[in-house]
């Protein structure tokens, strides 16, 4: 068994970084990334609420290269879920108990690296050296590298991530500021997206304010569908007609857009 050095830190640099975590209790258990990391606890993105003071083990699963570790851990700060758009992100912030010596050292690391953008100042300028494309060069980086690239990819790089067709990475460009229309169409089309992708599209809510954006999410054959059937009712007429008549849709969604067009010709007259 490793030695139980543990390290303390007063005011641990924090930074922004999607590391995937699990953290469970006796009554919960949470899998999600990271929206921020320090030697010293994280904020944890969830809707679920765990009140202040509850312990729990916190599992972090740095990278297909290091095995994944447990440690005590404690909430601290619960934000709940609020129905305002701009807003801020609903989550806990955690506390480490104790981290052993190896794994300070891991998230050490991992923070030192984000602190200085080495991540992404490696893979722009291995592109602009002119020794590999932007969409080679994400090939060849690992899934946390990329998502760590994502939260801070300009708008020109946010389409390779996209076509990269990595779900994880995906998701976390959701929370991309610079993410527009045109990206999340590109996203839409994919037909291979997890729910979760789309769950993300659909909580965001100023995507599917875009007729296009919505058609897309509703025919989605992965979109949720309690989702798409309470939205359908925002589709115009025309849209609401071709997707009565697409038989790859699902028979519910047939239905429901037959319905809301003889509710539209009936309100018509």
């Amino acid at each position: 068994m490793a030695r139980s050095d543990t390290v303390a830190s007063s005011r641990p640099v924090r930074v922004e970084f999607p590391l995937e975590v699990s953290f469970a209790g006796r009554t919960f258990m949470i899998r999600e990334f990271t929206l921020n990391l320090s030697v010293g606890g994280i904020f944890l993105p969830t809707d679920h609420v765990v009140e202040p003071r509850t312990r729990g083990t916190l599992t972090f699963h740095p990278s297909r290269w290091n095995k994944p570790f447990t440690v005590g851990a404690e909430v601290v700060r619960t934000v709940p879920p609020s129905s305002d758009p701009d807003g801020p992100p609903a989550g806990l912030g955690i506390q480490f108990n104790k981290l052993e010596r190896e794994h300070h050292d891991v998230l050490a690391r991992m923070v030192e690296g984000v602190a200085e953008a080495s991540v992404v100042d490696a893979i722009r300028n291995a592109v602009l050296s002119g020794g590999s494309s932007l969409q080679r060069e994400l090939q060849q980086r690992s899934t946390d590298q990329k998502i760590a690239f994502a939260l801070r990819a300009q708008a020109h790089e946010i389409e390779a991530l996209i076509r990269d067709g990595n779900p994880a990475v995906v998701l976390r460009l959701l929370d991309n500021p610079r993410l527009n229309t045109a990206n999340v169409k590109l996203i839409l089309q994919q037909p291979t997206l997890p729910p979760e992708v789309l769950i993300g599209v659909h909580r965001a809510r100023k995507w599917l304010a875009d007729e296009e954006l919505l058609t897309l999410f509703c025919a989605h054959s992965r979109a949720p569908l309690p989702d798409v059937l309470s939205s359908m009712s925002r589709l115009p007429r025309h849209r609401l007609v071709a997707m009565e008549r697409d038989a790859n849709l699902h028979p519910r969604v047939r239905m429901k857009a037959r319905e809301l067009v003889a509710a539209k010709a009936h309100a018509s007259r």
